[in-house]
């Protein structure tokens, strides 16, 4: 049973899903245990689908101006970490630093498609980006 508590306990803290195992979309606190995995869950309809082993293909990529917005939001990062590690190469930093970096960059451009789902409208998220930068 502690075992079983410290692995729920590790799950929730470090590696608890952020999308649909289904559709991909963000997940709503709702987890499904199949075997020995978890999946996160949007919906109830979807877990039931997710209990059943269905899957969506993948449904994100990469936009070129939301990698450019991300890029630019993780500069002071890149910037400050280089300097803890001597170093601009990030080879040659420490594991945990090259993952604070990913991380931060990954995140942001979690923002940008997020704000582009959210509004739809272009130009106002090229505005709400310009914003954020200056």
């Amino acid at each position: 049973m502690t075992k079983s508590l410290f692995r729920l306990d590790y799950f929730l803290r470090h590696n608890r899903q952020s999308l649909c195992a289904y559709c991909k979309a963000p997940i709503n606190g709702l987890f499904v245990a199949v075997g020995g995995s978890v999946y996160g869950a949007c919906s109830m309809e979807h877990s039931d689908k997710i209990l059943k082993g269905e899957r969506l293909p993948r449904v994100a990529y990469a936009n070129e101006e939301g990698v450019k917005y991300a890029v630019k939001q993780s500069k002071h990062t890149y910037v400050t970490l280089s300097k803890d590690n001597d170093s601009f190469v990030l080879h040659e930093w420490t594991q945990r630093d090259r993952e604070k970096l990913f991380a931060e960059v990954i995140l942001n451009f979690l923002d940008y498609a997020n704000e582009q789902a959210k509004t739809g409208n272009l130009d106002k998220i090229t505005k709400i980006i310009n914003e954020r930068s200056d």
